[in-house]
C-alpha cells in the first residue's frame, strides 16, 4: 500500500478529481469501532478527502458529502453481513474495481491489523 504522501501526490495532479471534506472525528471513531485499527496512513486519506473520484476509479470514503454509493461504512457491513456478496469482517472495502471486485485493507478487530492492500 502506497504511504499518505505518495497518494495525496497522486491525487492532487488528477485533473478531473472529485472530492470530500474529509471525514469527521465522530466518523472515523465509528469506524474504528466496527472494524478494528485503521492504518495510518488510510486514516491521514479519510481525514483529507474523505472520499474521492478521478475518471472511472471511485474510492470509498467517509464524510458529510460522501455520495451514498461511496459510503464506506454502509458499503462495509452491507459486504459483511453478504446481502450480495461476502467478505469477511476483517477485510475493509476501499475501492470497488468492477463487477464486485474489491480492493481491501486487512486487520480490523480479528484480522492481522497490518493494513495491507489485497
Amino acid at each position: 500500500m502506497a504511504d499518505f504522501t505518495a497518494v495525496n501526490a497522486f491525487l492532487s495532479k488528477q485533473p478531473d478529481l472529485r472530492r470530500g471534506q474529509g471525514a469527521r472525528t465522530g466518523e472515523l471513531r465509528a469506524l474504528q469501532v466496527k472494524w478494528g485499527t485503521v492504518p495510518p496512513d488510510y486514516m491521514s486519506y479519510l481525514k483529507t478527502y474523505g472520499w474521492a473520484t478521478f475518471g472511472s476509479t471511485e474510492l470509498l470514503g467517509l464524510g458529510v458529502d460522501v455520495p451514498d454509493h461511496l459510503a464506506l461504512l454502509d458499503r462495509a457491513e452491507t459486504l459483511w453481513a453478504g446481502a450480495s456478496i461476502k467478505i469477511p469482517t476483517q477485510l475493509l472495502p476501499i475501492h470497488e474495481s468492477s463487477g464486485d471486485w474489491y480492493y481491501c485493507l486487512s486487520g480490523g478487530i480479528r484480522g492481522n491489523r497490518r493494513g495491507a492492500a489485497l
